[in-house]
């Protein structure tokens, strides 16, 4: 039986993780299904699998789950070969990490709070935005050659992918919370992808992602209303 065989990913198309993990699938060339969640009715198989976080996105490999997006792309970087999304030098291989595992454990959550607060909590979100975007561009800009220098791997899809969400969030909160300018590196990764044939499938339309964000967040602030 083919390694791709009984493969499974459990996502969101407008989630910037889940697109992540499904440019990183198609760029291995490897086969899988797609079953797309509703994050107001999660599936009792998404729930039965990640258990502990409740959330996408889940990869179902023979039977046996993953959940969290960076432990996932370095499951598939490690189990099909090529092309490699993460160099080989330990070093290198770490601050990759490092830099993919900052972007979700401190850029998103504070994006979520954009996303559904109002007033001065947002407010003082998006300043804590531009201030850890200011902070990671200095770093990222101090560290030459950069990791993803020598072609499109984990942090440029991390990266890029991250920006995509941003570049839409932005426009719905109205203000510039990503540019070229502001984050030159994230930029860059989304040009990458964006002129990447395999990847650019999976990235939505821009308009499309705005306005399902906007019904997404009237049913979020409702629920939490209730």
């Amino acid at each position: 039986m083919a390694q791709e065989e009984e493969l499974k990913l459990y996502g969101l198309w407008a989630s910037p993780l889940c697109m992540t993990v499904e440019v990183a699938l198609k760029l291995k060339g490897v086969n899988y299904e797609y079953i797309q969640e509703d994050f107001a009715n999660k599936s009792e198989d998404l729930l039965r699998h990640n258990p502990m976080h409740r959330k996408v996105p889940v990869l179902v490999h023979k039977g046996k789950p993953l959940a969290e997006t960076l432990i996932i792309a370095q499951y598939i970087d490690a189990t099909w070969e090529e092309p490699p999304l993460l160099p080989e030098d330990p070093y290198e291989r770490a601050m990759v990490c490092f830099w993919v595992d900052f972007l979700y454990s401190k850029l998103l959550p504070v994006s979520r709070t954009i996303f559904l607060s109002e007033g001065e909590k947002r407010e003082k979100a998006i300043e804590e935005m531009a201030e850890l975007i200011r902070r990671m561009s200095k770093e990222l800009s101090d560290r030459v050659p950069l990791p993803n220098d020598k072609g499109l791997g984990l942090l440029d899809i991390a990266m890029g992918t991250s920006y995509f969400w941003l570049r839409a969030l932005g426009e719905i909160a109205g203000v510039e919370l990503v540019s070229e300018e502001k984050a030159p590196f994230m930029y860059s990764s989304l040009v990458k992808l964006e002129s990447h044939a395999v990847a650019k499938e999976v990235l939505p339309e821009r308009g499309t992602l705005v306005e399902h964000a906007l019904s997404v967040r009237e049913k979020m602030r409702a629920s939490i209303a209730f």
